[in-house]
C-alpha cells in the first residue's frame, strides 16, 4: 500500500514538499507499528542496570529521510538488551544550515522543521531518551560564532581550526554538497553560503564540546562521519578519546558497512592487505561473488540502479559513438565532481576535474589512441541532480574535440559495463567500478584516492609525472595476469560480502526510506538471535572488527 501511494505521487509528478508530508503521514503508520512492538511483553532489560557499563550515544542529527532514526532505534534497543545505555542526539533547527540536500530548495524551512519532528516522533515511539542540539548551546555562544565568522577572511575559511577541529575542511565539503559542484568560486552568492556553513560549523563545534562534557559517552554511533554535523562531532569526540563507530547503507540491499573511528571510505583505504589477502576463498564464495557482480549490470541486488534499461549491444555502442575499432581504446570513468572531493584527499591532481582536463589534453596529442569518457549517470539520475555537470565543462574548455576523443554524457543509457569490454585500459579517479574492471582483467590506472588503491591490483599514480608516465607506456600495460585477477576477486569478496553486514530488520522503499519493521517484538534483538546483529553490537561495545567470518557466509 505504501509503495503504491509513493509510486502514484511519482507518476503524478507531485512537488517534493507534498511527497515529504505524505511521507510524514506514512511515518505515523510506521510509528504505530514501533509502539506496538515496544509495548509487547518481552524480556529485554532496559539499560540503566548495565553489565557493560557502556554509554552509547547515537548522533543521529536528522529524521528525514527516516532510515537513520529507525535503524539507530533498533540498534539502541539491541545494545540495551546487552547491558548498555543508549541515548540519541537530534537537530532541532538551531544550525543556520545543515548537510541535507533539501536545504537548497525553496521549501527548506518547512522541510527542516519536519526533519526534526520526524526524529522526535520515531524515538518517542521507541521509548528511547533523546536530546536536542539546543540543549547544548545558548544565544551568547551563537553570537560568539557570528563574531568569529566576521573576523575570518574568506580566503582563510578552508584552513580554519576551532576547538582543535579542522573546521575548514568540513565547511569545504558541506559547501560542495550544497552547491553540488566540484569546486568553490568566490562570487558573492558562494561567499554567503560559505559564511553560513562556517557559522554552522563553529556552532557545531561548540555543541560537540558541551555534549561530550555533559553526557560523557563511551562510544558514539553515527552515519557517514563527514560534513559539518557528523564530521565535526566525530573529529572532536575522537580528540577526547571517545570511540567512534561510523556506518552507512552499503550497495547490496539490506546491508550496512561499519567502521571504527573514521568514515568507511578512509578505513577501507588505510587497512592492511593482511585483512583479506590470505583468507579462505572457497568455490562457494567465488560463485556468490560472480552472481553478485553479474547482477550489478542491472542493479537487481542493489538499492540503487542508474541503468534500468541499459544499452548493451557492442555494435550499437560502437556505431553510436563512432568508435574506430582499429585503434587502442582507453576508457575514462568519472564519479560525481563534488562527491569524490568530499571524502578523499587528492593525490596526483588537485581535483577530479583537473584530472579529466589534463587527461584530455594528453590524448589530443595522441591521435594514435582513442579515449572514451563515460560521465557518471548519477549526475542526473540520482536523488539530487548535480549542478556542475562535466559534459558542459569539457565542451567549454575543448569546444572542438578531435575525433579520437568521445564523451558519453550522464544521460546516456550506454552500459558502463559493456563499454568497459571495448577498452584496453581503464582510467578512474575514485569510482568503485575500477575494482570490477580489474576483476575482468582490464588494467586500471587510479588517478585519485579510490578505496581499492594500494591493494596490489591497480596502477596507482602518486604524482602527475607518474600518471602521465603510465599513459605514455599504455602499450606495456598488458591484460591483468591470473594472479592479479585473483587478488582483485579476493578483495571484492571481502568488500562486498565480509564488510557488508546484513541488517534485515526493516522494510525499505528506498535505501534511506523505511516503511516497516520486520520484527514482532524486541526479544528478537537479544544476543544470540542473529549473528550479524551480534557482530555489530560487539563492534560497538567491545571494539571488535566489523568483518564477517568467512565460515558464517
Amino acid at each position: 500500500m505504501t509503495n503504491a501511494i509513493i509510486k502514484l505521487l511519482d507518476w503524478m509528478d507531485i512537488k517534493g514538499i507534498t511527497k515529504f508530508y505524505v511521507a510524514e503521514l506514512l511515518d505515523m503508520r510506521l510509528c504505530a507499528q514501533i509502539k506496538s512492538i515496544v509495548s509487547k511483553k518481552n524480556n529485554l532489560p532496559y539499560s540503566n542496570n548495565n553489565s557493560h557499563n557502556k554509554k552509547v550515544l547515537f548522533f543521529t542529527v536528522q529524521g528525514r529521510p527516516n532510515m537513520l532514526p529507525v535503524i539507530e532505534g533498533l540498534l539502541a534497543h539491541s545494545l540495551n538488551s546487552r547491558g548498555a545505555y543508549s541515548e540519541m542526539i537530534i537537530c532541532d533547527r538551531i544550525l543556520p544550515v545543515c548537510d541535507l540536500p533539501f536545504v537548497t530548495t525553496s521549501d527548506a524551512e518547512l522541510l527542516c522543521k519536519a526533519c526534526g519532528t520526524a526524529a522526535k516522533r520515531i524515538y518517542s515511539s521507541f521509548k528511547l531518551p533523546y536530546h536536542f542540539f539546543s540543549q547544548f548551546i545558548n544565544q551568547h555562544q551563537i553570537n560568539k560564532a557570528e563574531e568569529i565568522v566576521d573576523s575570518i577572511k574568506f580566503e582563510d575559511y578552508f584552513g580554519f581550526e576551532y576547538l582543535g577541529v579542522d573546521i575548514g575542511k568540513h565547511v569545504y565539503s558541506s559547501v560542495l554538497r550544497y552547491l553540488l559542484k566540484g569546486s568553490i568560486g568566490n562570487d558573492n552568492f558562494t561567499k554567503s553560503i560559505c559564511r553560513e556553513y562556517m557559522k554552522s560549523a563553529i556552532i557545531m563545534a561548540q555543541i560537540s564540546k558541551k555534549i561530550i562534557e555533559e553526557l560523557r559517552p563511551d562510544s558514539v554511533v553515527m552515519h557517514h562521519g563527514i560534513y559539518c554535523t557528523t564530521g565535526i562531532f566525530a573529529e572532536y569526540a575522537k580528540k577526547q578519546g571517545i570511540h567512534i563507530v561510523v556506518f552507512t547503507p552499503a550497495y547490496r540491499k539490506n546491508t550496512y558497512l561499519f567502521s571504527h573511528n573514521d568514515t568507511y571510505h578512509r578505513t577501507l583505504q588505510d587497512e592492511s592487505i593482511d585483512n583479506w589477502e590470505n583468507l579462505s576463498f572457497s568455490e562457494q564464495h567465488r560463485k556468490m561473488l560472480d552472481g553478485y557482480l553479474d547482477s550489478r549490470r542491472w542493479g537487481s541486488q542493489d538499492f540503487i540502479s542508474y541503468h534500468p534499461n541499459p544499452l548493451e549491444s557492442k555494435l550499437k555502442i560502437i556505431k553510436e559513438l563512432g568508435l574506430n575499432v582499429s585503434k587502442k581504446t582507453v576508457g575514462l570513468f568519472t564519479n560525481l565532481s563534488w562527491d569524490g572531493q568530499v571524502v578523499f584527499h587528492d593525490t596526483a591532481f588537485s581535483s577530479m576535474v583537473e584530472w579529466i582536463m589534463e587527461t584530455i589534453s594528453f590524448f589530443i596529442k595522441r591521435p594514435d589512441l582513442q579515449l572514451v569518457i563515460r560521465i557518471h549517470p548519477a549526475e542526473v539520475k540520482s536523488t539530487v541532480e548535480t549542478q556542475q555537470k562535466l559534459y558542459p565543462l569539457i565542451r567549454d574548455k575543448f569546444p572542438d574535440l578531435p575525433d579520437n576523443i568521445k564523451v558519453v554524457d550522464s544521460r546516456s543509457d550506454i552500459s558502463t559495463y559493456t563499454l568497459s569490454e571495448l577498452v584496453s585500459t581503464a582510467l578512474v579517479y575514485t569510482t568503485k567500478v575500477g575494482l570490477e574492471f580489474a576483476i575482468k582483467g582490464i588494467p586500471v590506472i587510479v588517478g585519485g584516492e579510490a578505496f581499492y588503491r594500494g591493494k596490489g591490483f591497480t596502477y596507482d599514480a602518486d604524482s602527475k609525472a607518474e600518471y602521465f608516465s603510465l599513459l605514455d607506456n599504455l602499450s606495456n600495460l598488458k591484460k591483468n595476469s591470473p594472479e592479479l585477477i585473483e587478488k582483485a576477486r579476493k578483495y571484492a569478496y571481502y568488500y562486498f560480502f565480509r564488510r557488508f553486514i546484513p541488517f534485515n530488520y526493516t522494510i525499505n522503499r528506498t535505501w534511506n526510506n523505511v516503511v516497516g519493521i520486520n520484527i514482532k517484538n524486541l526479544d528478537e534483538l537479544r544476543s544470540g538471535r542473529n549473528k550479524y546483529l551480534d557482530l555489530i553490537c560487539a563492534g560497538i561495545l567491545e571494539n571488535k572488527p566489523f568483518v564477517i567470518d568467512t565460515s558464517e557466509i
